[in-house]
């Protein structure tokens, strides 16, 4: 819009313009418009906290008013060359304060020619913007000055200039547009539709600690996830919980659903990263690394649904990001605490597996185990070996929790890649 909307300027400026009712009522629209449209993306960037760039899809919607009023404009002769020419010398000289980009989301209207004459020319973004308007300007007033420059003329170079540059613009925000969005499904399994197509049952949706970002699009694609339950000792983290939901508890391994969500559920999809549950009784359907698992109970009222075990991994699910100032992929890179924890409610005794995945350097865990509370143990885990720590877990509400002597995410560090729970010669695999 730099184009038009020097040229608008240039229209305003002319008394002549203000004479013509149809004309006069086109721009009192726009101005109003525009003005208010940028107070209001001024106001709204203030209200968030830690937005420092401007919000630029808030004044797209006066770009129809601003392009009417341009061809208004030139059908009226109201174009003059000098007063084209120094409107745009003003402007290309505004333009010169033009930021660095900082979020290419939200700064979309910039982006593209900034990015395309930084590859070219290695400029500033505010030299590149001036340097866009000194050109742009600068082609239309040579036609503008030719003796007898028809209005047919003026309007094809200025739909040939704008087109140029809505090219490069699109061009490359398209190419940012695919890379962002093949990252983020890069993030989900090929069929978007897994959940639906492995059950034909209603699901209810279990949030512990942490609602994943991935989450909306998971339950765009699976319309069986219809419930969702939200713990209810305190919020999770995460994306926020969208939609009706309804809270839910553990005490003493049995579940508490709240009634206004209806019977309580027996079919689950479960998803948050920061709590692997696995309950008594339970068929695993489906399940996807990194995503979640569907799982059915065989529960009959008035039984209630008994969890066996709630595993803390120290790692959310890794996904591919982008930097927002340079659209640049990022590798799929989990984001990870220093430390991993559990709680299982076992009826007879049983045997817990961590299996660590050794990293680049020797390393030491100090296991702490609420059966055991004043012996924590201090565990050498070798530099690329496997090796598994064994908890022998008395029955009852036990808890245990590993302290890690290093920061940092896999394959650099420890990779915890399975928690096996072994009773009776049967054995479960506690993290999915």
């Amino acid at each position: 819009a730099v184009l038009p909307f020097i040229l608008v300027v240039a229209i305003s400026l002319r008394s002549r313009a203000w004479d013509e009712s149809r004309l006069r009522s086109l721009l009192i629209v726009f101005w109003v418009a525009t003005v208010t449209l940028v107070i209001v993306t001024g106001t709204l960037t203030t209200a968030f906290a830690g937005v420092t760039w401007s919000i630029q899809r808030y004044v797209e919607y006066s770009l129809p008013l601003l392009y009417v009023a341009v061809i208004a404009g030139i059908w009226h002769r109201l174009l003059a060359a000098r007063l084209v020419g120094l409107v745009g010398a003003v402007i290309a000289l505004v333009l010169l304060l033009t930021p660095q980009i900082q979020n290419i989301q939200e700064q979309r209207g910039t982006f593209g020619l900034v990015r395309r004459l930084d590859q070219v020319l290695g400029v500033s973004p505010g030299l590149a913007m001036a340097l866009l308007a000194v050109v742009l300007v600068g082609i239309l007033v040579l036609v503008l000055a030719r003796g007898g420059a028809t209005r047919k003329a003026v309007l094809v170079t200025f739909v040939v200039l704008t087109g140029l540059v809505f090219a490069v613009q699109n061009q490359a925000g398209w190419d940012w547009q695919r890379g962002q969005s093949q990252a983020w499904r890069n993030g989900f399994p090929s069929d978007l539709s897994w959940i639906d197509n492995a059950t034909d049952r209603n699901l209810a949706r279990l949030v512990t600690y942490y609602n994943p970002f991935r989450t909306p699009q998971t339950e765009f694609f699976n319309r069986r996830i219809n419930r969702t339950y939200v713990n209810s000792a305190q919020p999770p983290g995460g994306t926020p919980v969208n939609g009706f939901s309804c809270p839910w508890s553990i005490s003493g391994g049995v579940v508490e659903f709240d009634p206004k969500c209806g019977p309580p559920p027996t079919a689950f999809f479960l998803n948050d990263d920061q709590a692997k549950i696995t309950f008594y009784d339970q068929t695993v359907v489906a399940q996807k690394k990194d995503i979640g698992r569907v799982v059915t109970v065989s529960t009959t009222p008035p039984e209630k649904t008994r969890v066996k075990a709630v595993i803390n991994p120290p790692c959310l699910a890794p996904i591919q990001t982008q930097i927002p100032e340079t659209g640049e992929i990022q590798p799929a890179r989990p984001s990870c605490l220093p430390l991993t924890a559990g709680t299982v409610f076992l009826d007879e005794p049983g045997t817990v597996i961590l299996r660590f995945r050794g990293g680049q350097q020797d390393a030491q865990v100090q296991v702490n185990t609420s059966w055991q509370p004043n012996t924590p143990q201090v565990v050498d885990l070798p530099a690329g070996k496997v090796t598994d720590i064994k908890l022998d877990v008395p029955k009852g509400e036990q808890n245990w929790r590993l302290n890690f002597g290093w920061q940092g995410a896999p394959p650099a560090v420890p990779e915890l890649t399975s928690v096996v729970l072994r009773q009776n010669g049967t054995q479960t695999e506690l993290l999915y």
